[in-house]
This record gives structure tokens, sequence and C-alpha cells, in this order.
């Protein structure tokens, strides 16, 4: 699923790309560059030149984003459950 911190951003249900839209300024997606993630991740500055991908290994998405390295990350559900401060974008995500 994809998450933010809480209040980082308000999202129109269901639309990724009111993300962006919802603000002026750029983000940042972190993302694994592998799996069934990559062709989602890869292609988010195609879409939209604001967002700005960092890659790191699956145990530190959780990591960057509750430190601010990301605004956005698309982490494992379960992490809902442990960590409070994170909000989960409704409707998104990558299942296999």
């Amino acid at each position: 699923m994809i998450f933010c911190r809480r209040g980082r951003f308000v999202f129109p249900a269901g639309l990724f790309y009111g993300l962006a839209m919802c603000t002026n300024e750029k983000f940042i997606f972190a993302g694994a560059p592998y799996s069934n993630s990559a062709p989602l991740v890869d292609r988010l500055p195609t879409v939209d030149p604001r967002v700005r991908v960092i890659h790191d290994h699956p145990a530190n998405l959780v990591t960057d984003l509750r430190e601010g390295r990301a605004d956005v990350a698309l982490i494992p559900v379960v992490h809902l459950f442990c960590h409070p401060e994170l909000q989960m974008i409704d409707g998104l995500g990558v299942a296999a």
C-alpha cells in the first residue's frame, strides 16, 4: 500500500495523481527498485515531473518515510498497525 506521514497531503479518494495536484511543491516517493512495485515506481517521474523517486531496500522504506527522507512510500500494509503516525492512501497499492 502507499503511505504518507499523517497530515502531509490531502488526497482525492482513489486518485494517485491527486497527490501532486494538491500541492505545487515537489515530493519524494520511496519504493523498492525491483519486484512487482518497479513498474509503478519507475514511471512516476514520467507521469508528474514533480515526483522524485528514491530506491531503497524494502526494510528501510518505513524509516525513510518516518524520518522525512520520503514524503510517500510503497510499504506493506502491516506497517499501518505498527506506526499510527502513518496514513494509508485509500485505494492505492500494488497487489500480486
